[in-house]
């Protein structure tokens, strides 16, 4: 990997980054049948192919050891970028809804960020015939590009883990980078 950039941050929530990646939002009621995050065929390319236009696939990673009762796959690590528009001009009142109203209206600041999210197999045979899924890992602000930004992410889940893996998790198989 070349060297990373110290500008770099990482984003406050991946899973934030995750849902406005992807344009999901919370609203109504979940359909578990219907998650466009799932897939109940044998292999991830389903899902897969409907990743943002811009995502680049980044690393693979096998796990080694295998639990009882698993089915052990290989996971995929992908980059894509998201957009954030943060309104110009400060709040004097934020009880005022007509000043929220225009501030909100008003020109904005656009900053371009990137998520590191994988398609992975739903490891456990008692999956409710949900095999592949996409989460979301890591996100970061400041990337110039999105390798820049894969390799700053990597470089920080394999080294400091995050909510999901800690670091020791990638210890026990091959990530195979691909950038």
């Amino acid at each position: 990997m070349a060297k990373i950039n110290s500008q770099i941050q990482r984003f406050h929530s991946s899973v934030d980054a995750f849902y406005i990646a992807f344009h999901s939002t919370f609203v109504g009621t979940y359909d578990s049948d219907n998650d466009p995050h799932e897939s109940n065929l044998n292999d991830h390319f389903e899902i897969e192919s409907s990743n943002p236009a811009d995502t680049i696939p980044v690393a693979t990673f096998l796990r080694n050891e295998q639990l009882p009762d698993e089915i052990i796959k290989k996971q995929y690590f992908y980059v894509c970028t998201f957009e954030l528009a943060f309104p110009i001009g400060e709040i004097k009142d934020f009880t005022d809804l007509d000043e929220l109203d225009k501030w909100s209206k008003g020109p904005k600041i656009k900053k371009t960020c990137h998520l590191l999210f994988e398609i992975r197999w739903n490891r456990w045979e008692n999956n409710d015939n949900k095999v592949w899924m996409r989460l979301a890992l890591y996100a970061c602000e400041d990337a110039s590009s999105h390798q820049e930004a894969a390799e700053w992410m990597l470089n920080e889940l394999t080294t400091k883990g995050n909510e999901m893996y800690d670091a020791d998790y990638f210890k026990k198989g091959t990530l195979d980078v691909l950038i």
